[in-house]
């Protein structure tokens, strides 16, 4: 704290206020306001100072840079207000002082971080559109090879192969489509979150996924809610779903008739999706830590790449959900992925 006249001069110093800058009582006693502060603040609350001694007002707050005795800049919060005799005129100042370096210096960085982080999405996006416009050229370079090939020999489309891969040239424009929308999105912002049919999500993927799930001997079954609803991206919801899938098809167990059993139930906010198979399981004792690490792999299949969980977790806590496991080696594993079902 400190009290000071009209002129700016000092009345009355505290020992905290001489701590701050590393003077002595004595020291800061000889000196001026001028003397300890920044140039450019010298006149930061010139104003409000005369507005005070004009009876406009009876205190202010403003931030300042003092000068600190070994020459670093200290930056220092007052809370200013004046005492006034029976006449109303100005006796002095009080100044309540605070150091407020350390949070300046962590508000520099936060901007720091915040200004590197736009720049990191802004070529982020520009990556996914230029990904996008690539992708969707060769997408439609092959769905219009197909039409051509369907115009010229439409019996071949009676072959299951070719009808897979016309379903697989269909669902590759949807995925760029769906691509091109999470471009638009601005930061994911829950203000673009919209609520999706799950089920029907959930028996598309099955569907594309049934050729593969029948050569590993996996009966895949839908028990969730058919009006079900969760509020989402479409990219987002069915990458996850299509992951999910995936895994326990991946890591079905040989030494059983396998199964991936998903079901649904509503808990307050969430609606919770729950994967549970029978396959060959994870060892969370060893392995939890790491399961949803980038490039973290937990078994020997030679598919395996480490980035499937990662991206999966992501994309569940940007919709604002989460996402739990419980697993038992060589007997299965269940993730339960919780998603809102209504803004806040």
């Amino acid at each position: 704290m400190a009290l000071f006249d009209n002129d700016k001069k000092w009345i009355k110093i505290n020992q905290t206020f001489c701590d701050i800058l590393g003077y002595t009582h004595d020291e800061l006693s000889l000196l001026s306001f001028e003397d300890i502060t920044h140039p450019e603040d010298l006149h930061t609350d010139a104003a409000e100072i005369e507005e005070i001694i004009d009876g406009a007002r009876d205190h202010y707050k403003v931030d300042k840079r003092y000068f600190h005795k070994n020459g670093h800049l200290v930056n220092i919060h007052f809370a200013v207000s004046v005492v006034r005799d029976t006449d109303n005129e100005v006796l002095y100042f009080i100044s309540q002082i605070i150091d407020i370096t350390l949070l300046k210096e962590q508000e520099k960085a936060l901007k720091r971080i915040i200004s590197i982080t736009q720049d990191q999405n802004d070529r982020l996006k520009n990556f996914a559109h230029i990904v996008s416009h690539n992708l969707r050229s060769h997408s439609g370079g092959i769905s219009a090879l197909l039409q051509l090939l369907r115009d010229d020999e439409p019996e071949l489309f009676e072959n299951e192969m070719i009808q897979l891969l016309e379903t697989s040239s269909f669902n590759l424009q949807e995925t760029i489509n769906h691509l091109s929308e999470v471009v638009k999105i601005n930061l994911s912002s829950n203000d673009n979150l919209t609520l999706i049919p799950l089920s029907n999500i959930i028996n598309k993927q099955i569907a594309s996924l049934t050729p593969i799930a029948e050569k590993n001997n996996i009966k895949i079954t839908n028990n969730t809610e058919e009006n079900i609803k969760v509020l989402g991206i479409s990219a987002y919801v069915e990458s996850i779903i299509l992951n999910f899938i995936t895994n326990a098809i991946k890591y079905s167990s040989s030494e059983r008739d396998s199964f991936l059993n998903i079901n649904s139930e509503k808990k307050g906010p969430y609606i919770i999706i729950s994967f549970t198979d029978n396959g060959i399981g994870i060892d969370l004792d060893l392995n939890k830590n790491k399961l949803f690490g980038m490039y973290k792999t937990f078994h020997d299949n030679e598919d395996a790449r480490g980035i499937g969980l990662f991206i999966t977790k992501n994309q569940i806590e940007t919709l604002g959900g989460k996402i739990e496991v419980t697993s038992e080696l060589n007997k299965g594993t269940t993730f339960k992925v919780f998603f809102k079902h209504e803004k806040n």
